[in-house]
């Protein structure tokens, strides 16, 4: 459990360094590119992010964080990273763990009886998910482009970060989908 907060604490704590500054001139505040969104990992990514956006029982919180993993997927595979460093067990590990942190957090929209609070802490699940892909934004800069063992630390970190999110929004899943705690609330 130490490891973990550790590696969460050192991971929040870099995720403030090199960040990119989204007001300069350039810099793209929507959807990627053209050339970036044609590659097939963004548009599978935009369209997970329109499929939970179109859900019923969507918050506007929702349509945010499917845009900042949009964007952040779209920096990701249209940076100048080799080809091992993007398809890397832990990168795809991220990717994946940040969508389903994203689908439990659409689901429990739906949920009967949810409280204001339940709300509040998914919110809070997708914001430190969007906390922990922005600490890959610094491999995505780095010039010349890192090797694969330079960026084996910082993808351990970001896999690690995103898996602890994601197995806290799993357990409170759990709590909300038990037929004990969904009778008494």
């Amino acid at each position: 459990m130490k490891t973990t907060l550790l590696s969460v604490g050192m991971l929040l704590a870099l995720a403030g360094c090199g960040g990119v500054d989204s007001s300069a001139p350039g810099a793209a505040a929507g959807a990627p590119t053209a050339a970036v969104a044609a590659l097939p990992e963004v548009s599978a990514a935009t369209a997970f992010a329109d499929s939970l956006v179109t859900l019923p029982s969507g918050a506007p919180a929702d349509a945010v964080a499917a845009r900042a993993y949009t964007q952040a997927v779209g920096a990701w595979y249209g940076s100048e990273l080799s080809s091992g460093i993007k398809a890397h067990p832990l990168a795809e590990g991220t990717w994946k763990n940040y969508r389903a942190v994203l689908r439990m957090v659409a689901k429990s929209r739906g949920l009967k009886k949810v409280k204001p609070e339940d709300a509040k802490q998914w919110d809070g699940f997708a914001g430190e998910c969007e906390t922990v892909a922005k600490s890959l934004v610094p491999l995505t800069q780095d010039n010349p482009a890192p090797t694969s063992d330079k960026a084996l630390p910082q993808l351990q970190m970001a896999w690690d970060g995103m898996q602890h999110v994601r197995l806290g929004a799993a357990r409170h899943m759990m709590y909300l989908e038990h037929p004990y705690t969904r009778d008494r609330r």
